[in-house]
């Protein structure tokens, strides 16, 4: 008897998946694949989770109200067929902190006009001088100080401002 067999030649792989940041109610997530074979990131089938419940099948995800205290996960399929890799938050969403600050910041800027160009300048703080922090900014908590965080709220920052042009200052690993 003559058998046929299914063969795929170059099978697309995703080996594993990272997020960064933490999860924060209206601070969006982009997860990255790792080892990836015979695809790229925008490829993979993406699939994100609150607990067990499905809340969202694009790469990105914004956390809501909703997902307060949930677990969020995102899964990653390069084709059908194919194993998934995923990544579980370590912890649950978060409200959105209150900002009034930089919302007040970002206010003062007014509207844009046609033509203007805007430019944004940012320290986002080097953890290679972390060990100055609190002399230099004795306002700055643990949690804003961690890298993660500082992330977010420095992307936040960014959003808000709606910049044509950022120039990073202090950028290191992290």
């Amino acid at each position: 008897p003559i058998a046929s067999f299914r063969v795929r030649v170059d099978a697309p792989h995703v080996a594993a998946v990272a997020v960064a940041g933490r999860p924060i109610v209206s601070y969006p997530l982009v997860p990255v694949g790792a080892g990836l074979r015979f695809c790229e990131d925008d490829d993979l089938e993406w699939t994100w989770y609150a607990d067990d419940d499905v809340v969202g099948v694009d790469r990105a995800y914004t956390p809501t109200v909703a997902d307060v205290g949930r677990v969020l996960s995102v899964r990653a399929v390069a084709a059908e067929g194919c194993p998934p890799a995923e990544f579980r938050f370590p912890r649950a969403v978060a409200p959105a902190p209150s900002r009034p600050a930089a919302l007040a910041r970002a206010s003062e800027l007014g509207e844009r006009n046609e033509g203007a160009l805007r430019v944004m300048t940012y320290n986002v703080l080097a953890d290679a001088y972390s060990h100055t922090w609190k002399e230099l900014y004795p306002y700055l908590s643990d949690e804003v100080a961690d890298a993660e965080y500082r992330l977010l709220l420095a992307m936040e920052d960014v959003r808000v401002a709606s910049p044509d042009v950022v120039a990073l200052q202090e950028v290191d690993k992290k």
